[in-house]
């Protein structure tokens, strides 16, 4: 998934992280066992040893299965950190837990989103927000959403400034204002006065970590590469630090840089599914093709991580050029997930390919009816070429996204003509409204997360 690119999701971050400390020492006596391994995950959190706090949240829950205050904050952990899939199903699980659920609902609305079930995010931010009528068309009912979110933000980013007008030195306003800045992509904002608060608390490593992330968005991989790096070294035995810069390097094309960092961070946290996903696919850019399906192939999704292992395998055989076999996986991800971005973009990208314009066609068509990002009016511009009267060139295998290198090429005069059919509709889609489907887990790491 192009993490980096995806940014079109105006929303409530409802709390930061370790907001509600108090609130756990208050509860956490029942079980001195698991409050210690509590503890210890927030401990690691604080240092973004973020794979390892992950285990650790997973054990105290484990040992304390009714604490609501352990299930929630875990909640919100996998949240900012991209295990969208894994957060759904602990949001889920929390429903049954007594207490306030507003905020559990938009945490599960966004990322069921995010993770391409909108009938099952619709239905939760129904909770919360009132919305066109059942049978409105998706598209209209999530621009709603994405207004309604719009307005809370700017309401909190009024306030939050009136709070620093009174008090310019809080820091715990400025690091929410600047979230909040984040959230609705006024990153013109966000970048001078994250540049601010580092200054006042420069050994912040979690707030590094998003400032990191807010450089990225902004496009300035120079200076988000520096800032992980910094992050590296005062943190060097942090997998997930890793992972993310092998992401940075990966999305600037450093193929060769990418590879060394993310087997460095495999070293230090070898199951990380999103690492493994992650190299997996840098290996197939680079045309290490056993290397990559073995990568791929080696990893384990049963702890809700299904969604990142399917799509490790499908991008792999999409980037190595066994496109059939890529599309046939990206369509058992719709089965379950109708509108996920990387589903979507890889399906759209391999029938175009592949010369089966009538699934590319669909595939867009319920992409722009969803939820549609920047990747969109790229395909339709590559589905557009390939359609028009043109002298055309055959390919059957290309490297990756961008740079295609054609073989088996040859120049001829055709118009292609997508078949009249009738596509598949909001509600009939397989696998769309389905209420009880399992549900296994996420993905990563530096798309914005907010709710």
């Amino acid at each position: 998934m192009r993490i980096f690119h995806s940014k079109k999701i105006y929303a409530q971050a409802p709390f930061l992280l370790l907001l509600f400390m108090f609130f756990f020492t208050r509860i956490a006596s029942a079980n001195p066992e698991a409050y210690s391994v509590f503890k210890q995950g927030l401990k690691l959190e604080k240092s973004n040893r973020v794979f390892q706090a992950k285990d650790a949240f997973k054990i105290a829950i484990i040992l304390d299965p009714g604490n609501r205050g352990y299930k929630e904050h875990f909640a919100w952990f996998l949240h900012y950190h991209n295990f969208s899939q894994k957060a759904v199903r602990v949001f889920e699980q929390l429903l049954d837990m007594p207490g306030d659920k507003g905020f559990i609902y938009r945490g599960l609305g966004w990322n069921n989103m995010i993770t391409g079930r909108l009938e099952e995010s619709i239905s939760a931010y129904r909770k919360v927000f009132t919305l066109p009528p059942e049978g409105s068309r998706l598209r209209i009912i999530v621009d709603a959403i994405k207004e309604k979110q719009a307005e809370e933000n700017r309401a909190k980013i009024d306030k939050l400034l009136k709070t620093l007008e009174k008090d310019p030195e809080n820091i715990g306003v400025k690091k929410e204002l600047f979230e909040t800045y984040t959230n609705v992509e006024e990153l013109k904002n966000a970048i001078p006065l994250g540049e601010d608060i580092k200054k006042q608390d420069p050994n912040d490593m979690v707030f590094s970590l998003k400032f990191a992330r807010a450089l990225a968005w902004n496009n300035e991989k120079s200076r988000s590469e520096a800032e992980y790096r910094r992050i590296f070294e005062y943190s060097p035995e942090s997998a997930f630090i890793g992972f993310e810069l092998g992401h940075l390097l990966n999305d600037d094309g450093r193929l060769g840089e990418a590879q060394q960092i993310l087997q460095k961070s495999l070293e230090l946290y070898p199951d990380a599914v999103k690492t493994r996903k992650e190299l997996a696919e840098v290996l197939a850019k680079m045309k290490f093709e056993p290397d990559a399906i073995n990568t791929a192939a080696g990893i384990d999704g049963t702890d809700h991580e299904t969604l990142d292992q399917k799509l490790a395998m499908a991008r792999v055989l999409h980037f190595i050029g066994r496109l059939k076999e890529a599309k046939k996986i990206y369509r058992q991800v719709l089965e379950d997930y109708p509108y996920n971005h990387d589903a979507l973009w890889g399906l759209t990208e391999t029938s175009v390919y592949s010369a089966e314009f009538a699934d590319a066609k669909e595939a867009m068509t319920r992409w722009e009816n969803g939820l549609p990002d920047g990747r969109l009016a790229v395909q339709k511009n590559l589905y557009g070429s390939h359609t028009a009267p043109t002298a055309g060139i055959r390919s059957e295998y290309y490297e990756n996204s961008s740079e295609f290198n054609r073989y088996n090429a040859g120049t001829d005069l055709k118009l292609f003509v997508t078949p009249k059919r009738a596509l598949a509709s909001d509600t009939t889609h397989p696998g769309s409204g389905r209420k009880d489907m399992k549900m296994c887990q996420g993905i990563p790491s530096l798309r914005k997360r907010t709710a």
